[in-house]
């Protein structure tokens, strides 16, 4: 009772945030899977319910044939046992659930440390920042990344200050591996290194099966790699490894030269903050400090498994453009909130007083400049909804239409409201000659022919798509990526719609 009575207006604002959060959320997300993996897990959903259920085919393949997502697959496969229906807009919702019981954990320690309410005010707007939660608004992002800086925070947190309880680390880490993905190595190897700095009577026991449980997942990657029929997984190591780490680490910021200074001062921040703590090494381990420290060292450990195993293209032996992808952001975000920890620790108010200014106009700059990109990714996987329902195809990833047509048919899934496009009318028409359609579309997307964001597409096959003409927001990739729908169709005309 004490806990709340001395955080009151910080739980406050914590709510408000939430609830804005969620508001932010209701008006961006649409029902209906932003990437192909969630229609992967939807499917098997169908499978499973279907027919006979077989815990290897639901557990195996791994995604991508590295993550296990069990923990998606059985919320979907719950939601479905009740409602009879997927909503992926609803659930995405509910899982925002995540986000609520980190912000508490983290308000936890922070009452522990005798932070000033001004300090946790600042922490707060920084962690409900728009750019930073990206991810969280689509079941795979909020349910892979989410839950395994969840999973991350509770082991870390019983570790450093709820019970001290290495047990509990451990089996928490070990869970988020199996239930959730490959990132949960990086924890488990932390833990592995900071159990062997403290006197603990079952850690090697522990550390035993920790190394077992990574054997055995490695084992379902290779088993999930051949079902798949994945080309064999290639591990690179250069000296842009250290690079790629610092890029991820510092990765809010899309630029490699910025992002590589971001990282380098977060790094060698929390290094000071690391040296700092008092005591000798194995002291420093049984610190409540090592909360962060554990946190921003297990990260690293997720970075440098992107470094060796997510290379950019085969022409290179780094991963600088996947380090500071989108589906990364969440990860991001917590860099910069740990470096935070840093300055607040200070506890110096002229500081936190700047800091409380900086992070409200971040909080409204990110807002403004955030949601514009997102409302044009809304619009895109709205048209992915209507041309998977309509016409089983899709303008970013091949669809299986066979499949497609039986999710659409089965009625797993909910489909969002079309009555917008329905309502939309041609303007103009353009005929694509035979010989010429590739370059012909390009050039009419990259001129900027198009007066409106939406065009209807007339395949070859006696059927229609919509696609998302971006004018001025990533336009480049945008022609990359429906030049590369172009090639897989023959097409006829293109009509202009408003």
């Amino acid at each position: 009772m004490t806990f709340f009575k001395n955080n009151l207006l910080v739980i406050g604002l914590i709510i408000c945030l939430f609830i804005f959060h969620l508001l932010i959320g209701n008006s961006l997300i649409v029902a209906f899977p932003p990437f192909g993996d969630d229609l992967g897990f939807i499917d098997l959903v169908r499978n499973i319910s279907f027919n006979s259920f077989s815990f290897k085919e639901f557990y195996y393949p791994f995604n991508g044939g590295v993550h296990s997502n069990l923990l998606m697959k059985l919320c979907l496969l719950i939601q479905f046992k009740i409602f009879g229906i997927i909503n992926y807009k609803s659930i995405t919702l509910f899982l925002q659930l995540f986000v609520l019981g980190i912000a508490f954990i983290f308000l936890k320690y922070f009452e522990k440390q005798k932070w000033s309410t001004i300090s946790k005010i600042v922490f707060f707007i920084l962690f409900f920042c728009l750019k930073g939660n990206f991810d969280n608004y689509n079941v795979i992002g909020v349910l892979q990344h989410g839950a395994a800086l969840l999973f991350l925070i509770v082991f870390s947190s019983y570790y450093a200050f709820i019970k001290k309880d290495l047990k509990i680390a451990f089996l928490v880490s070990n869970l988020a591996l199996i239930f959730i993905s490959s990132e949960a190595i990086g924890a488990i190897l932390f833990l592995i290194l900071t159990s062997l700095m403290l006197d603990s009577k079952h850690k090697y026991v522990y550390i035993f099966i920790s190394l077992a449980n990574i054997l055995v997942f490695y084992l379902g990657i290779k088993y999930s790699s051949n079902l798949l029929q994945l080309p064999p997984t290639k591990y690179y190591f250069s000296i842009s490894f250290f690079q790629g780490i610092l890029i991820f680490v510092g990765g809010l910021f899309t630029n490699f030269k910025i992002a590589s200074l971001l990282g380098f001062l977060y790094l060698s921040g929390m290094s000071l903050y690391f040296f700092k703590i008092p005591g000798s090494l194995k002291e420093k381990f049984k610190d409540e400090k090592m909360f962060s420290v554990m946190i921003f060292i297990s990260l690293l450990f997720v970075g440098a498994l992107v470094q060796v195993t997510r290379v950019d293209s085969p022409s290179v032996n780094h991963a600088f453009g996947t380090s500071v992808a989108v589906r990364f952001s969440s990860y991001h975000l917590y860099f910069l909130m740990l470096f935070l920890f840093l300055l607040l620790e200070t506890k110096n108010k002229l500081l936190n007083y700047s800091l409380l200014l900086i992070s409200i106009f971040n909080y409204g700059f990110n807002l403004f400049k955030s949601y514009s990109y997102l409302l044009l990714d809304r619009q895109r996987v709205l048209l992915d909804a209507y041309n998977f329902k309509t016409s089983q195809e899709n303008t970013i990833y091949e669809l299986d239409k066979n499949v497609a047509k039986n999710m659409v048919e089965s009625g797993v899934m909910n489909f969002p409201d079309f009555t917008n496009l329905n309502l939309l009318k041609p303007n103009k028409s353009y005929v694509i000659s035979e010989t010429k359609y590739d370059n012909e579309f390009t050039y009419l997307v990259s001129n900027q022919l198009f007066e409106s964001n939406i065009a209807k597409i007339y395949l070859d096959n006696n059927t229609t798509v919509l696609v998302m003409v971006y004018k001025n927001y990533n336009h480049t990739s945008n022609i990359k990526l429906l030049t590369s729908f172009v090639r897989r169709h023959n097409f006829t005309k293109i009509e202009v719609l408003e």
